[in-house]
C-alpha cells in the first residue's frame, strides 16, 4: 500500500536517527576508527538506515552486523532497533512475511526496554502485513492491543491504528466500527487521501453515494492537480461514479486505479489490480465492447494465479506453526481411540454371535448361556456409550481452537481497560492531593465507565468458557430457555475458526439469515449444540472437498437460517458441496454409517443428532443434489 510505504519511509528517516541527512562516507569513517561499542553499533543502525532508503542489500550486512555485536554487548537497545530497521527493509522491498518475522522478534526487547513508541511500530508493522495478505481478525487483534496504549501516550501514530483498524473492518464487513474509527483518523491526518477514500469506500457499501460523494471530492480538492492518488484512491472513485452510471468515468478512474496498481509486485498492489481489472471487466460488458472485456477477465485470471503464489504460505506458517502442531498430535490420538473402540465394538459382536451360534446348538446348556449373554450385551452397551462420549470429546476438541480465538477478544479488552484503569486510579489520586475535585468526579466516572466495560467483556468470555464446559459435560436431560439464533451463530463460528486451526488452507463464506422474532425457546443447549456442530462440520466437509476439484469460479459456502413457522421452528443448514448420492441418501441417519475415509468418521455423527432432534419433539431431514449441495432440516415445536 502506497501509505504504509510512505509511513515506513518516514519511519526510516525520522525514528530511527536522522539517517537521510547523513553522509554516507563520514559514516563509513566513523566506523572504521569505532571499537566494538554500543556506539559502533548506533553507526551500523545509521548506516543500514541510509542505504536501505537507496533499496540496496548492504543495509542487511550492516543489520546483520550490528545485531552480532549487540549480542556480543548484551546491548537490547541496538539489537532491537537493528532487527526493526530489518523488518523495515523487507517490508519496504516486498518480503512482508520475512519483515514480519523480524518485528516479531524486536518485539519483545522494546518490551524488556519499556519503549513504548517502537511497542507500538512493531504491532502496527505486524498488523499492516496480517492486512495485506487478507487476515484481517489477526490484524485487529494486535491494533486493539495497542490503540489503548497509543491514546494513552499521545502517539504520533494514533492515526495510522485509526485507520488499519478502519480499514480491517471493512475487510471484516462490520462497517460501523470501520466509520467510527475511519472518522477518528480523518480528526488527526485531515489531508491523508487514502484514509479519505476509505470513509468514501464505507458510504459506498453503506449506500450512502451522496456522504461518499462529499469525502471524495476532498480527496480530489487537496490532491487532484497533483494526480498522485493511490491505487485504493482510484478504485473508489470509480466505484463512485459507477454507482452513479457515470460509465467513462467510472472507467477512466479504473484504469488508473490498474496502472498505478501494476507498478508494484507486492500482494496488497495486486489485490488493488484485481479489483480494477473486475470493474473495468464490468464496465466494458456493460458497453458492449467484448475485446476490452475478455483482455481483463484474463487479466483476473492471471491475477488471482499472481495471488495464489504470494507468501502467505510463509505467514501462516510463522503463526500458527505451533498450534497446528498440538492440534494435529490431538487429533491424531482421538483418531486412534475412535479406531480402538470400533474394533472392540466389533469383537464384542463377533462375540455376540458365537455365544448366539453356541446357544443354538446346545439347547441343555442354555441357562448358562444366557447369563454370558447377558454379561456380553452389558458389556456392549458400555462401550457403546464409551463411543459417543468419545464423539462429543472429539466434537470439543474441534472447538478448542474457535474457543482459544474467540475467547481473546473480551480477554484483551478486559486487560486493556484494567491498564488504563490503573492509570486513572494514580491521577485521581494526584487530583486528590491537589484537592482538584472536579477532575477527581471526572476521573471517577471515567473508571465507573471502564469497569462497565470489563464486566461486559468478562461476561462474555465467561459465557464462552460455559458454552465449553456445558458441551462437555454429559446431558441432565434438562430443558431451559435458549435463544436458538445465539446458539446457532456462535457454533458456527466456533467450529469454522476451530477447523481453520486444523487445516490452514481451509476456507469458506459463511451466511447466516435469523428470524429474530423467534425469541427464547426450551431446549437441552448442550444437545442441540451437538446436533448443530455435527452438521456444521460435515456442510465445511463437503465444501472442503469440492474445492479440492479446483472448479473454476466455485466458492465454498455455507447458510445458516432459522425461521418460525405457525407453532413449529425451523433451522437449515445449507451447503453448496457435492451433495449426497440417491443410492445412499436413504441410509446417512444409520449409526456407523460414513461416506468419509477410514478414520475420519464413525458413522455416529448424523444418527446421534437424528436421535436428539427425535427426544427433543422434532423431526431431522436433509435434502440434495448431487454435485450442486445439500441441506438439513431441523424442524422443532415452539413450545
Amino acid at each position: 500500500m502506497k501509505k504504509i510505504v510512505i509511513a515506513l519511509l518516514f519511519i526510516l528517516g525520522i525514528i530511527y536517527l536522522p539517517a537521510q541527512s547523513t553522509n554516507i562516507d563520514s559514516l563509513q569513517k566513523a566506523l572504521a576508527v569505532s571499537k566494538a561499542d554500543t556506539n559502533r553499533v548506533l553507526i551500523l543502525q545509521e548506516l543500514a538506515d541510509s542505504y536501505a532508503l537507496k533499496g540496496k542489500d548492504s543495509a542487511l550486512i550492516y543489520t546483520d552486523r550490528g545485531i552480532q555485536l549487540s549480542k556480543e554487548l548484551k546491548y537490547i537497545k541496538g539489537e532491537a532497533l537493528c532487527l526493526m530497521t530489518t523488518a523495515i527493509y523487507y517490508r519496504i522491498y516486498g518480503a512482508s512475511a520475512q519483515g514480519m518475522h523480524y518485528a516479531m522478534r524486536a518485539l519483545p526487547l522494546f518490551e524488556k526496554q519499556k519503549d513504548v513508541n517502537n511497542i507500538i511500530l512493531c504491532n502496527l508493522l505486524i498488523s499492516w502485513t496480517l492486512e495485506d495478505q487478507e487476515y484481517p481478525r489477526l490484524a485487529v487483534d494486535y491494533l486493539l492491543k495497542i490503540t489503548p496504549i497509543a491514546i494513552r501516550e499521545r502517539s504520533q501514530w494514533l492515526g495510522f491504528c485509526y485507520t488499519t483498524l478502519c480499514i480491517n473492518y471493512t475487510y471484516l464487513n462490520i462497517l460501523d466500527s470501520a466509520l467510527v474509527f475511519g472518522l477518528k483518523a480523518d480528526t488527526l491526518m485531515p489531508n491523508d487521501d487514502f484514509n479519505i477514500s476509505s470513509i468514501g469506500d464505507l458510504y459506498l457499501k453503506m449506500h450512502k453515494v451522496l456522504e461518499a460523494e462529499k469525502y471524495l471530492n476532498r480527496v480530489i480538492a487537496i490532491y487532484g492537480n497533483k494526480g498522485n492518488f493511490s491505487s485504493h484512491t482510484f478504485n473508489v472513485l470509480s466505484n463512485l461514479y459507477y454507482q452513479k452510471n457515470l460509465v467513462d468515468s467510472a472507467i477512466y478512474f479504473a484504469k488508473k486505479a490498474f496502472s498505478q496498481s501494476n507498478k508494484d509486485e507486492k500482494h496488497a498492489a495486486i489485490i488493488h489490480s484485481q479489483m480494477a481489472a473486475t470493474m473495468l471487466k464490468e464496465l466494458y460488458q456493460k458497453k458492449g465492447m467484448k475485446d476490452s472485456m475478455l483482455f481483463y477477465m484474463q487479466t483476473i485470471i492471471a491475477s488471482k494465479d499472481k495471488v495464489a503464489g504470494q507468501e502467505r504460505e510463509n505467514l501462516i506458517s510463522l503463526l500458527f506453526n505451533e498450534q497446528s502442531q498440538h492440534q494435529e498430535i490431538e487429533t491424531s490420538k482421538l483418531q486412534y481411540e475412535k479406531r480402538v473402540q470400533i474394533f472392540s465394538l466389533l469383537a464384542v459382536l463377533t462375540i455376540f454371535l458365537l455365544i448366539s451360534l453356541v446357544l443354538y446348538r446346545h439347547d441343555r446348556q442354555k441357562q448358562k448361556a444366557n447369563k454370558i449373554l447377558e454379561k456380553t450385551l452389558t458389556e456392549l452397551r458400555s462401550t457403546q456409550a464409551q463411543l459417543i462420549q468419545s464423539e462429543k470429546m472429539a466434537s470439543l476438541g474441534e472447538l478448542t481452537a474457535g474457543i482459544a480465538h474467540e475467547i481473546q477478544n473480551p480477554l484483551n479488552f478486559v486487560n486493556n481497560f484494567s491498564e488504563v484503569n490503573k492509570e486513572l486510579l494514580a491521577e485521581m489520586n494526584e487530583a486528590i492531593e491537589k484537592e482538584n475535585y472536579n477532575e477527581v468526579r471526572e476521573i471517577a466516572k471515567d473508571v465507573t465507565d471502564n469497569e462497565e466495560k470489563i464486566n461486559h467483556h468478562g461476561r462474555r468470555a465467561e459465557a464462552i468458557v460455559k458454552g465449553m464446559l456445558q458441551h462437555s459435560q454429559t446431558s441432565t436431560g434438562q430443558k431451559e430457555p435458549t435463544d436458538i439464533n445465539k446458539l446457532a451463530d456462535e457454533y458456527l463460528r466456533l467450529a469454522y475458526q476451530g477447523l481453520r486451526a486444523k487445516d490452514k488452507s481451509f476456507n469458506a463464506t459463511m451466511q447466516t439469515n435469523f428470524d429474530e422474532t423467534i425469541g427464547n425457546m426450551n431446549i437441552i443447549p448442550q444437545d442441540i449444540a451437538r446436533v448443530l456442530l455435527n452438521l456444521y462440520n460435515n456442510a465445511f466437509y463437503a465444501t472442503n472437498e469440492k474445492s479440492k476439484q479446483h472448479i473454476e469460479s466455485y466458492e465454498p459456502t455455507v447458510l445458516v437460517s432459522t425461521k418460525k413457522m405457525e407453532d413449529k421452528i425451523f433451522i437449515s443448514v445449507k451447503d453448496n458441496g457435492n451433495g449426497i448420492s440417491k443410492k445412499i441418501v436413504d441410509k446417512i441417519f444409520q449409526p456407523f454409517f460414513t461416506t468419509k475415509p477410514t478414520g475420519q468418521g464413525t458413522g455416529l455423527g448424523l444418527s446421534l443428532s437424528f436421535d436428539i432432534v427425535k427426544a427433543h419433539g422434532g423431526e431431522l431431514k436433509v435434502e440434495t443434489k448431487e454435485n450442486e449441495g445439500s441441506e438439513f432440516f431441523i424442524q422443532l415445536p415452539a413450545n
